[in-house]
């Protein structure tokens, strides 16, 4: 991965709460707001633990899906989502080389570098999003 592949991912993944914002409010957008939210918690651990050097290879598994609306509305977990990915972007960001290819495992996928995680992440945001306006659609 080139610094300007992590560059670009990275500010994918910043600006893409603006791209749910402007969706509209329809079925199902708060619940997905807050299950973004909720695997983006889980990930600012895992790069905590890799800047603490907590565990010689950190794993990664999937967070347990939140459900429900937990009491926000769409704006409010828009919202929480976007202070919830502003901490993931900004504990990205300074991240070097050394940093990206640094491997990272998984239960059932095996270790894989930082950089793939980053990259798969931001692909998952855009399918949600993608997965979220085909059903608004599909419903008008």
């Amino acid at each position: 991965m080139t610094t300007r592949e992590w560059t670009s991912l990275i500010e994918r993944l910043e600006e893409e709460p603006e791209r749910w914002s402007v969706m509209g409010a329809h079925a199902g957008l708060g619940e997905a707001l807050i299950q973004l939210g909720a695997r983006d918690t889980f990930r600012v651990r895992v790069i905590d633990h890799l800047l603490g050097e907590i565990l010689p290879l950190p794993v990664i598994s999937d967070p347990a899906p939140q459900t429900g609306d937990l009491g926000l509305s769409a704006p409010q977990a828009l919202e929480a989502w976007r202070e919830t990915r502003g901490a993931l972007v900004a504990a990205l960001r300074p991240f070097h080389r050394s940093q990206w290819i640094r491997p990272i495992g998984h239960p059932t996928r095996g270790a894989r570098t930082l950089g793939d995680w980053v990259r798969e992440w931001v692909d998952e945001d855009f399918e949600r999003r993608v997965a979220l306006v085909t059903a608004k659609e599909s419903r008008s």
